[in-house]
């Protein structure tokens, strides 16, 4: 008898783990339907122009999400299209720094980086620190986020920066704080340590990634330069709905020159997530440590490790993203759950929520919002330059019944309209409103970003800038 009642224990205790397991998997199910659904709404609203999503659950199963085209009306994205990462090279380039710790037992992240240099490069320093392999990939070096004779205005803005500029930047540079006080996201940091590997192995970037993680996660398909025979399965670049330049970064690759596919990013992300045992696993834990806290620089940002941001709502999140100026990404693991998920669009909308309402239920996708049409009398009277300061204004153009706003020395970027007079970006969270007085005359523009309203007077005569 009582044999009987532990075979119906364990029976009903079987029981209720299978259904909570299945009732887990429906759940996701479900939650994996709405990205579809969310996606097939940015397509359908030019916000996007193709998607790839990789979801892998805490069993290690993947699911896919692909939806759209390569380019305007080409072939549909598939598990072989290859988009620019951007960002998340970052990730990858401080992974090829842990396994080179993990090899060259004289090199440490505290070692001083600028030993590690080629020769003519001088890093700053405050007050006599120095600045520290850790300082590099970790985003606390101090160092701005780009440099201040990068081209900004450029489509293309890495493409001619090279030693000699960056160099030369570095010289001019004061820190404005010790390294390893603060962290501040930074894109020539990371191009340093990359530029340390460089040096320190006499390879190129990509030769690194190919020998050191590439090759080993046997990933067919990651790479900076695209062959003539890959070309056609290479996604084209969206900024909003126009085609936009690719990104070639030179000096700067370890910050963001990788371009890749959703499989063989899936295939990265799974090691990440330590799913499968492989010759990184030990430098991917020790990339993965939390290195520095953040204390609170952004919206519930707790940590950095090696590439790695941490953010805890309902669970911990590690993540990084990435955006060119045509693509954008994003790659993100629940430490908690062992869920992980990759996004990859060719276009520039925000898609952090679609990752982070798969990963963590304390996140919710956003409403798409749908355009309405406005007669382009209307936009015309909109057009022109408006004076914020002596040195700064705001340019208002019209191109294909589509209105475009500029900031002066970057580039113009599409407002759509949510009513007559106001109108909103779907790149970043930003709004416009233009101010009429009863004559109908167009008196100032305000812009609306992160939290803060920039008014502007509307010359009398147009700008053609």
């Amino acid at each position: 008898m009582i044999f009987m009642r532990s075979l119906l224990r364990r029976f009903l205790c079987g029981c209720l783990v299978g259904l909570f397991l299945s009732t887990v998997a429906l759940a996701q199910t479900d939650k994996l339907e709405k990205v579809r659904q969310s996606v097939g709404q940015h397509i359908a609203e030019n916000e996007f122009i193709g998607a790839a999503i990789a979801y892998i659950d805490s069993s290690g199963q993947a699911s896919f999400i692909l939806d759209g085209t390569q380019k305007k009306g080409g072939q549909a994205v598939d598990k072989k299209t290859i988009f620019e990462l951007g960002s998340i090279t970052k990730v990858f380039t401080a992974l090829a720094v842990a396994d080179f710790l993990g090899r060259d037992k004289e090199v440490r992240l505290d070692s001083k980086a600028e030993p590690l240099l080629p020769e003519g490069y001088q890093l700053p320093e405050y007050k006599g620190k120095g600045i520290t392999l850790q300082h590099l990939v970790t985003h606390t070096s101090a160092l701005p986020q780009i440099p201040d004779n990068l081209p900004v205005s450029s489509a293309n803005p890495y493409a001619s920066y090279g030693d000699s500029l960056f160099q030369s930047y570095l010289v001019d540079t004061e820190l404005s704080r010790a390294p390893g006080s603060q962290f501040q996201y930074s894109n020539s940091g990371m191009a340093l340590a990359g530029r340390i590997l460089e040096h320190q192995s006499d390879q190129s970037f990509e030769q690194i990634i190919k020998n050191k993680i590439v090759g080993p996660l046997q990933m067919q398909d990651t790479f900076v330069q695209i062959s003539p025979e890959d070309s056609a399965r290479f996604a084209q670049g969206h900024l909003g709905s126009e085609p936009a330049e690719y990104w070639n970064f030179n000096v700067f690759a370890p910050a963001g020159a990788l371009r890749s596919t959703i499989v063989d990013m899936a295939t990265f992300l799974s090691a990440q997530m330590s799913n499968t045992e492989t010759t990184l696993s030990s430098a991917i834990k020790r990339s993965q440590q939390p290195l520095h806290d953040i204390q609170n620089k952004g919206p519930r940002l707790d940590k950095v490790g090696m590439g790695w941001i941490y953010e805890t709502r309902k669970d911990t999140i590690m993540w990084h993203n990435g955006q060119t100026g045509g693509f954008r990404s994003f790659m993100g693991i629940n430490t908690e759950t062992n869920s992980g998920v990759v996004v990859l669009i060719n276009g520039t909308a925000p898609i952090a929520d679609i990752a982070l309402y798969l990963l963590d239920a304390d996140f919710e996708l956003k409403e798409v919002q749908k355009n309405i049409s406005l007669p382009v009398e209307t936009l015309k009277k909109y057009v022109g330059e408006y004076k914020v300061t002596n040195q700064i204004s705001y340019f208002v153009t019209l191109q294909d019944k589509q209105l475009y706003f500029r900031v002066s020395g970057q580039q113009k970027i599409p407002f759509y309209p949510k009513s007559k007079k106001r109108f909103y970006c779907k790149l970043i969270p930003a709004e416009i409103e233009f101010s009429v007085d009863s004559t109908g005359t167009v008196k100032r523009v305000t812009l609306f970003q992160n939290g803060r309203e920039f008014k502007a007077q509307k010359l009398q005569k147009d700008s053609k800038n």
